[in-house]
């Protein structure tokens, strides 16, 4: 055993294994329950299946839970759904003292939904700079994984028109800069987002738009560091009482590994690590019972192992 790791990270690939497989099945169990009691389960995804007249959900099996998911602030008649939900990792309930750090897990918008995902950003952050992180490509082997919903050219305008959708307010988004940082694979586009009526801005949000385009679905990246660099990245850019805002394509695989690998980051020096319990399978449980499939194969599993491993040990 190296007395600089905590026994989780010591565990073999097998054990790991094994774990990821208990967590599929009690999700499993989760779907069970929905699709024998609906409405009345407390996994009921209802909005999600109502929604898909609207063509608002990418993926047919991946809906978020109706008890987590985001709300939108719409007018009478109008559907208020989104494919998004909140997330909030606090481990004080299993006696891990900790902060809690609270997100947006939420699909790539699609042509459909683009106006729905910039009213999202505007009425959930209360402060001014918000940051997305991006963490799939726009296409992958010739498939759409995400819409271009954001504009990367200086001065560029995009207007979106509130009462189409039921928002009591326009939107009108444009492009201050975009710059390719030194983190492998990561641009950064700033975007000024406007809400406005009757030609009067209602509000102004300074968006932080970090796109990742190394991470293919359902697998890791090459480099945990490239991840790490992103987190500290985005961390800093983010105004405290802003949920951070991640999506790939379904948003549960990579921007559940994300999520992870950002809260291990960013609060594992307050553990007590000597504590006999695997925090990593805690959190992404937590995460399941928030967004289904969270962490979505054993390859990304183990990755988060990994990487905390070669974190600590400065590998």
């Amino acid at each position: 055993m190296d007395p600089k790791l905590p026994f989780y990270l010591q565990q073999s690939h097998a054990q790991l294994a094994t774990k990821f497989k208990q967590i599929k099945l009690l999700e499993d169990e989760r779907i069970h329950d929905v699709t024998i009691k609906k409405d009345e389960s407390n996994w009921s995804v209802s909005s999600g299946i109502e929604a898909f007249e609207l063509k608002r959900n990418r993926y047919m099996n991946i809906l978020p839970w109706d008890k987590t998911r985001v709300k939108l602030n719409v007018t009478d008649g109008f559907n208020d759904f989104i494919n998004a939900s909140n997330i909030e990792l606090d481990l004080n309930n299993h006696d891990f003292k900790s902060s809690k750090q609270q997100y947006i897990s939420t699909q790539g918008p699609t042509k459909n939904t683009v106006d729905q995902f910039w009213q999202m950003i505007i009425q959930q952050s209360p402060m001014k700079n918000v940051v997305i992180c991006m963490v799939t490509p726009l296409q992958e082997h010739g498939v759409t994984k995400c819409f271009k919903y954001w504009c990367d050219v200086k001065d560029d305008l995009v207007k979106f028109q509130g009462d189409d959708n039921g928002f009591e307010h326009d939107l009108e988004l444009k492009c201050i800069d975009s710059v390719d940082t030194d983190i492998p694979g990561v641009t950064y586009t700033t975007l000024s987002l406007k809400s406005i009526k009757d030609d009067t801005i209602i509000d102004e949000k300074i968006i932080h738009h970090l796109y990742y385009d190394k991470w293919t679905d359902f697998s890791k990246p090459e480099d945990w560091k490239s991840i790490y660099q992103l987190t500290k990245l985005a961390r800093g850019l983010n105004d405290d009482l802003n949920k951070l805002i991640v999506h790939c394509s379904a948003g549960v695989g990579r921007t559940g590994t994300f999520i992870t690998l950002d809260y291990l980051f960013n609060s594992i020096d307050q553990y007590d690590n000597s504590q006999d319990k695997d925090l990593i399978e805690i959190i992404v449980q937590i995460l399941r019972t928030q967004r289904m499939m969270m962490v979505q194969s054993q390859e990304q599993f183990l990755f988060i192992y990994d990487s905390l491993k070669r974190y600590l040990l400065g590998v």
